[in-house]
Parts: C-alpha cells; structure tokens; sequence
C-alpha cells in the first residue's frame, strides 16, 4: 500500500506577513514628517529643501552635537 503525505501546511501568518511587507514600505527619515505630520501634498524641491518642519524635525531627532 502506497501512502502519500500532504503537502506542508505554510505557518500561520506568513502569507499575511509577506503581503504586509508589500503593502507597507518604510518611510525614509528625512520625508516621515512630510508624510505624517504635513497638511500639504506636494511640495517643489526648493520648498522640501528649506522646509522649517523638517529641518527642526531632523535636528531634533539627529544625534546631540
């Protein structure tokens, strides 16, 4: 008599784990202010550059001088 085995069951969470890695992308440091705590939703790059949210948001969490 021939038994056959089933195939492996995935782990519990690991189709969810992985489309959650695709779904959600980490945001960069210097553009998580803008993307959470800004009203606007777009901005030039002169404008990025000198924005005094994000220079004060990056200088505050930067390493202590």
């Amino acid at each position: 008599m021939k038994t056959t085995t089933s195939p492996e069951k995935p782990k519990p969470g690991l189709f969810r784990s992985r489309w959650m890695n695709r779904l959600i992308q980490m945001v960069p440091e210097e553009s998580a202010i803008c993307e959470f705590d800004c009203n606007k939703t777009r901005c030039s790059n002169r404008e990025w550059r000198t924005c005094k949210r994000r220079l004060a948001s990056l200088r505050k969490d930067g390493p202590e001088a």
